[in-house]
């Protein structure tokens, strides 16, 4: 909804909470948002270049807009993070029984469905 009126800066913002949010549901509780990108990548859940575009795209995009109050977000920049946010979701849930069992391989245990990632 808020990308259909056009505020980019919020919608930005959302899309690094929810790739925050999404990463905690699926078992990377600690440190940064960095930190469970790079967990991340490291445990095979997400490509290097999945990574890469997490931090660049999502997360620095998402950081500027929390901490500096002029920064102005255009659509391209939105369109950019919102198109490598759904990549990842699909990384994670497409095939959700292969990640699952990764996940466990790599002692990190999904919260469950009814269990909100705060």
């Amino acid at each position: 909804m808020t990308a259909s009126v056009g505020a980019w800066r919020a919608a930005s913002a959302m899309l690094r909470s929810t790739l925050e949010k999404t990463l905690k549901h699926n078992g990377y509780l600690k440190g940064s948002l960095a930190d469970k990108i790079d967990q991340a990548a490291e445990d095979g859940v997400i490509t290097a270049a999945r990574s890469k575009r997490a931090h660049e795209d999502i997360r620095v995009l998402g950081n500027d807009i929390l901490h500096d109050a002029r920064r102005v977000v255009f659509q391209a920049e939105f369109d950019l993070a919102h198109k490598y946010a759904q990549r990842i979701l699909e990384d994670l849930y497409d095939d959700r029984p292969s990640v699952t069992a990764l996940l466990a391989e790599k002692l990190r245990l999904p919260l469950p469905a009814n269990q909100a990632a705060t």
